[in-house]
Order: C-alpha cells, then sequence, then structure tokens
C-alpha cells in the first residue's frame, strides 16, 4: 500500500475514533453568565422567563443577566426558576457546537 493512503486512513480512523468518542461521554454544563433573568428589585429575587406568568411580582422589575443577579447576591424567586437553571448533562459534541454557536443553547430564552 501507498504511504500516503496509510497516512490517509490512519488520519480518517482517529477523526472518526474523536467524533464518536464525544458524542459519548458526557460533561455536566451551567447556564452561561449572560443567561437572561427578570430582576424583581422589591423583593431582591430573580425569575427565569419560562417562569415568570407563574411568578408572584411587584412593578419593580428589569431585564437582566445571571452574571448581574449573582452579583446582587439576589436569590431565585421559585423552585421553578431554580430548576430551569440546573446544570444539565449533554454529550462533548453537543457542549462545543453550543458553545461557539452553532447549535442553540437550553437557556437562550
Amino acid at each position: 500500500m501507498n504511504t500516503y493512503f496509510k497516512r490517509y486512513v490512519v488520519g480518517a480512523s482517529i477523526l472518526v475514533a474523536a467524533i464518536v468518542i464525544s458524542m459519548i461521554v458526557q460533561v455536566e454544563v451551567a447556564p452561561p453568565d449572560h443567561t437572561r433573568l427578570i430582576l424583581e428589585r422589591s423583593n431582591r429575587v430573580f425569575i427565569s422567563p419560562p417562569c415568570f406568568n407563574q411568578a408572584v411580582v411587584s412593578n419593580n422589575l428589569s431585564d437582566s443577566t445571571l452574571k448581574k443577579a449573582k452579583e446582587l447576591e439576589y436569590i431565585a424567586d421559585s423552585a421553578c426558576t431554580e430548576q430551569s437553571l440546573t446544570a444539565v448533562h449533554k454529550s462533548i459534541l453537543l457542549a462545543c457546537l453550543e458553545q461557539i454557536g452553532l447549535k442553540e443553547s437550553s437557556w437562550n430564552w
């Protein structure tokens, strides 16, 4: 066999193995700091958008991020918000695709 062909086969095999491994191995992915939240400033709590209709809120609301809510030391308003911001297990491949923007994140509200 030709040495170029052998190198091609070895390279292709390594690439296929890397892709298969990245689809099998799971990692824990937490919501990014830029995840959109609603701050309820009167009670110093934050609400995730999927849980907003269930929340009891005042008129003192603002749109913000998870990072800002942590900085202000706000707490989650309900179990719904806590669950919506819980880290999830995903394959390395899906986590990488979300990180570079080729796949929509679970927290893209």
